[in-house]
């Protein structure tokens, strides 16, 4: 008899874990509030990839839950040799990405970002010659 009940148990335990996963997969990307940005930062002199260009990427609230209990408004990295960095849990709707670079122009700008996996292209100018 305990068998019985323990395997009554065990396969109404998988089919709610199945069920839930399926839950979580079954989500279209518009119900999804957060996005992975990825930022390519490149030099229009050169043409080439950008490292260790700074990046600041502000969103959000004051006081908006951002994943997992976080307040946080902001989120600094810098690029890779490849010139890019990617940003993951950020919330949709309106940024500002700031972008610094030795012996180049800072950047800053808006964007609007709606899909799940968005690309943000930056190219840095030379720096303004000196009076």
């Amino acid at each position: 008899m305990k068998r019985k009940g323990l395997g009554l148990t065990l396969a109404f335990l998988l089919a709610g874990t199945a069920w839930g996963l399926a839950q979580q997969n079954d989500k279209s990307p518009r119900e999804s509030r957060e996005a992975t940005v990825t930022v390519l930062v490149t030099s229009e002199r050169t043409g080439k990839p950008l490292r260790n260009a700074r990046l600041t990427l502000r969103f959000g609230k004051s006081g908006k839950k951002i994943r997992k209990g976080l307040r946080r408004r902001s989120w600094s990295a810098k690029t890779n040799s490849k010139g890019t960095y990617r940003f993951t849990y950020v919330p949709k709707g309106r940024i500002v990405l700031l972008v610094t670079a030795e012996n180049h122009q800072s950047l800053g700008k808006e964007f609007e970002v709606y899909d799940d996996n968005a690309t943000i292209e930056v190219t840095l100018k030379k720096p303004q010659p000196l009076l």
